[in-house]
């Protein structure tokens, strides 16, 4: 069973907790703060800029982390920039990409 990292405040897992519950049947779920460092690391963003910041900042070889982004922050500056829509999260959504998608590179920077 593969493992999927869950990054998001604590209302938005409250807000979204019948989609973790359910993405739990499929997939093995551990909060961000446990993160291992694998080739095979997918993490699950539920939110927004702050959450995105988070994961950033927070976490060590973001480079070899497979990233699935729901946009359901408040402003969601970058996902517009990115021409993104919210996208409500569904388990389905979740095991295509992680079965089936191609990964992107996506640079990232610190100033």
């Amino acid at each position: 069973m593969n493992n999927i990292y869950i990054c998001a405040s604590s209302e938005k897992k409250s807000e979204y907790s019948s989609f973790i519950e359910e993405l739990s049947l499929t997939f093995n779920i551990k909060e961000i703060k446990d993160i291992e460092d694998d080739e095979d690391t997918t993490v699950v963003v539920l939110g927004g800029d702050g959450s995105l910041n988070y994961l950033i900042n927070n976490i060590e070889n973001i480079n070899r982390l497979k990233v699935i982004y729901f946009p359901l922050g408040t402003a969601n500056d970058f996902a517009r920039s990115l021409s993104l829509n919210p996208i409500q999260p569904e388990v389905s959504i979740v095991k295509d990409i992680v079965n089936n998608s191609p990964t992107v590179t996506i640079p990232i920077m610190s100033c």
